[in-house]
């Protein structure tokens, strides 16, 4: 026997969408998760914590697909491809730097996401 039968969560309903699949969001051991379950499983905004381990996940699980390597190996090619090699660069260019670094983040993520969708 579990020993998630008995321990009660509070989750946030999303979305009811009908009896069968209810959109929730709770909170996992380090990041936020959501997924559907029946909306007879949720009790004054709280779930089963064996529920929602059954629960149909809803989005991508992106702490599967982020790493710091991956970051790292994309940031630093938009580094050097924007000529930041030195203090002086990032001085001399420090108003691009924000924007390399939020354009490359962004770009990584869309690649997951289409990544995920195919």
């Amino acid at each position: 026997m579990s020993d998630n039968i008995d321990t009660m969560v509070q989750v946030k309903v999303i979305r009811r969408i009908d009896d069968d699949a209810t959109l929730v969001e709770w909170q996992g051991e380090k990041y936020p998760c959501r997924g559907y379950i029946s909306w007879s499983l949720v009790n004054d905004n709280m779930v089963n914590l064996s529920d929602l381990d059954t629960a149909e996940p809803y989005g991508i699980c992106w702490q599967d697909h982020i790493d710091l390597a991956s970051l790292t190996h994309v940031l630093v090619s938009a580094l050097y491809k924007n000529d930041l090699w030195t203090l002086e660069d990032l001085r001399q260019k420090d108003r691009r730097l924000n924007r390399i670094a939020v354009k490359t983040v962004g770009s990584h993520v869309w690649d997951i996401a289409k990544n995920e969708e195919s």
